[in-house]
């Protein structure tokens, strides 16, 4: 993808507009009114002018956003303000899962998910980890990271 990042990301910058890719999701950011009609034309034709990788837009995937609306990119919600968070229902389901852990009833192989869950949040918005050790206690939050060390050490209870 190094060619046509190349290519879009020299355009945007011309435009003022910022490009961002994460695999194969396109992020493109601009204050500017009525230049998001130009931008899909031009990676058409860029996508036709490579050689490899032979790419196609997904249109049924392809949303545009404005501050309106709920900006949601790659799974992460950002604001008005320009801030991100991890969006009110997945905070709701990490402490569920939280809650569960600390009562002893998460299915193991669903400790391993929380983990992932806890470390993207610690990214993404680590206030809302402060508050999950406020509210289930550090040591909780602890054991989850540790989960993956205990069970080496306690193999079969984890």
């Amino acid at each position: 993808m190094y060619e046509f990042d190349v290519k879009i990301s020299d355009w945007c910058r011309s435009q003022e507009m910022i490009y961002t890719r994460y695999a194969d999701d396109l992020t493109f950011s601009t204050n500017k009114k009525d230049i998001a009609a130009q931008l899909e034309p031009l990676i058409q034709q860029t996508l036709q002018t490579l050689e490899y990788p032979k790419l196609r837009i997904n249109e049924k995937k392809t949303i545009h956003l404005s501050k309106k609306y709920q900006r949601r990119v790659t799974g992460i919600v950002i604001n008005n303000n320009d801030e991100i968070s991890l969006g009110r229902e997945r905070k709701r389901v990490i402490s569920s899962l939280i809650h569960r852990f600390s009562m002893g009833i998460l299915p193991a192989q669903d400790v391993f998910n929380l983990q992932g869950l806890l470390g993207f949040a610690k990214d993404v918005e680590p206030v809302f980890i402060t508050r999950m050790r406020t509210k289930y206690g550090a040591k909780t939050i602890d054991d989850i990271f540790l989960a993956r060390k205990l069970k080496r050490i306690l193999p079969g209870r984890l």
